[in-house]
């Protein structure tokens, strides 16, 4: 009898890990592949048109408005057994003139506020710069982790060119794990 309420208790944990709702943004959800994912988001960025994706595994749409706020660009990624895609990351990113930090900076911070209505607050820092970030929410395969982080810091654009961006991440979620091929 014992043995049979110790087998039980571990088939409810383990359905339990397994049924872990994973979070949705933007409509989609982390896990889902990238077919259901581009119908979902060409509706929603690209006026219901196909969009063409220059990349595989990304689905990015430019110039957005999402969580009240204006982004230059958003990626979805996902990650590939070689079979099946999983979304594992977003990153929705604006960037300004070197001229215009307060703007990055107000930026960052109507967001957190606006998140933070939503998600739980964990913690905040200064990056290497002294640009504050904040992270928000726990992350679905490791509760100390957090899964949004809401930053400002100064980088080179792909022309080399010095901006200052305002990035939301939410975190990479692994569908795919290394060990899997091995």
């Amino acid at each position: 009898m014992k043995k049979l309420i110790i087998c039980i208790t571990l088939m409810f944990c383990a359905l339990q890990i397994v049924a872990q709702e994973m979070p949705k943004v933007a409509g989609v959800e982390f896990g889902w592949p990238y077919s259901k994912c581009k119908r979902i988001l060409d509706n929603k960025f690209n006026g219901c048109d196909d969009s063409y994706q220059s990349e595989k595994n990304m689905l990015e749409y430019r110039n957005i408005s999402f969580a009240d706020s204006f982004f230059d660009y958003v990626h979805f990624n996902f990650q590939s057994d070689g079979s099946t895609t999983y979304l594992s990351s977003i990153y929705f990113v604006s960037y300004y003139d070197l001229s215009d930090v307060e703007s990055a900076k107000k930026q960052r911070d109507q967001l957190y506020k606006l998140y933070s209505e939503k998600y739980k607050y964990r913690w905040n820092g200064n990056d290497e710069n002294g640009f504050k970030y904040y992270v928000l929410g726990y992350h679905p395969q490791n509760a100390n982790n957090g899964l949004i982080v809401i930053s400002t810091y100064k980088a080179k654009n792909k022309g080399g060119i010095m901006k200052y961006w305002t990035q939301v991440s939410y975190a990479g979620i692994d569908f795919v794990k290394p060990t899997d091929d091995i």
